[in-house]
């Protein structure tokens, strides 16, 4: 099966179509039968897994049952060619260290020889490394050392790197000044930020601007309504307005709510209550998303080698707008001669 792709800071998927994420954020723990809410009802066209590697929640470990759950969630979803996103989950605002890190690089080595052969499951090495003080050094090793075991599994699927500072990289700016670290001689390498309090009031678009100019593949892989005990909705508008000039992917946290993010106003405040049409029982950050969901985006086909993108612009086409512009210049420049005469 082909790959997903990236070129410059663009995704391109299995068919050569530019690829542009609006998903949502998905427990492990929830039942697969959640693929007709995700998929049909509201439309996402991917999802993000947290992993829990180290018991946290009391979650056990994803080799527990032999990646049982992961292939069943990686099977519901990617029939219907939506992307799985796995994350590590665990050391929030901090780095997997000493035999946690072992642990760690053990579970992306079997990840990759579970999924390296289905181009919809990514890898998303570690959820929300690192706190306010930029640590590029650690950043850069810690996840080139990971990207190589993923390779050397023979998996070239796409590998996902947060961002510093929580995962906001406001503070840090890590990815923005040290991403290129990370992708030197690396391919299909995708970054991420998690957008929440740091971004309220900030020019996020300026961030995503620099990041493009510089070649920077980026996704937001969360987004919601409250992080910390402060309300994420300013951050979040801003951002949806951004990643649509832009063309970013975007992940809403989270599905099924565990905490204030809620889509619906129903019980738990769960995205399943919404059914398509029942709109008034959406919340703001609900509106926000299927809002988003409904809008149409401008993806185009990669560049094929030939260089013109599009069947209908050929070499004779634009020979032929050349050679009208050239002529039409000059008739213009010959009409304003007679005018002043």
């Amino acid at each position: 099966m082909t790959q997903f792709h990236v070129i410059d800071h663009k995704i391109y998927d299995p068919d050569g179509q530019e690829f542009i994420a609006k998903g949502t954020n998905m427990f492990a723990w929830e039942p697969v039968s959640r693929v007709d809410s995700i998929v049909h009802d509201w439309g996402f066209n991917a999802i993000r897994v947290p992993n829990y590697l180290l018991g946290s929640y009391n979650q056990p470990h994803p080799a527990a049952n032999g990646y049982a759950t992961n292939r069943r969630i990686v099977e519901a979803f990617t029939q219907h060619e939506r992307v799985v996103i796995f994350d590590a989950h665990d050391r929030i605002g901090q780095y997997y260290q000493g035999e946690e890190f072992e642990q760690l690089k053990a579970y992306w080595q079997d990840m990759a020889r579970e999924f390296g052969d289905n181009p919809y499951v990514w890898f998303n090495l570690h959820n929300e490394p690192g706190r306010r003080d930029a640590n590029p050094e650690q950043w850069v090793s810690y996840h080139r050392e990971l990207i190589d075991l993923v390779r050397a599994e023979g998996a070239n699927n796409i590998i996902v790197v947060d961002g510093e500072s929580w995962g906001q990289d406001y503070h840090s700016r890590t990815i923005l000044n040290h991403a290129h670290e990370v992708m030197e001689n690396n391919d299909n390498i995708v970054f991420s930020i998690h957008v929440y309090e740091q971004w309220n009031g900030k020019n996020i678009r300026s961030y995503f601007e620099q990041l493009h100019q510089r070649g920077i593949p980026i996704i937001v892989g969360e987004y919601g309504s409250q992080n910390v005990d402060q309300s994420t909705l300013d951050a979040s508008s801003r951002m949806m307005q951004a990643v649509q000039e832009k063309d970013i992917g975007r992940l809403v946290w989270v599905f099924s709510a565990n905490d204030a993010n809620d889509l619906t106003y129903q019980s738990g405040g769960h995205g399943y209550h919404f059914h398509g049409s029942n709109t008034e029982d959406l919340t703001a950050l609900g509106h926000l998303v299927w809002t988003d969901l409904q809008r149409s985006e401008n993806v185009y086909p990669e560049l094929p080698s030939d260089g013109f993108p599009y069947p209908q612009l050929t070499l004779g086409f634009v020979v032929a707008i050349a050679s009208i512009s050239y002529f039409g210049v000059k008739l213009l420049k010959r009409i304003r001669a007679i005018d002043s005469a």
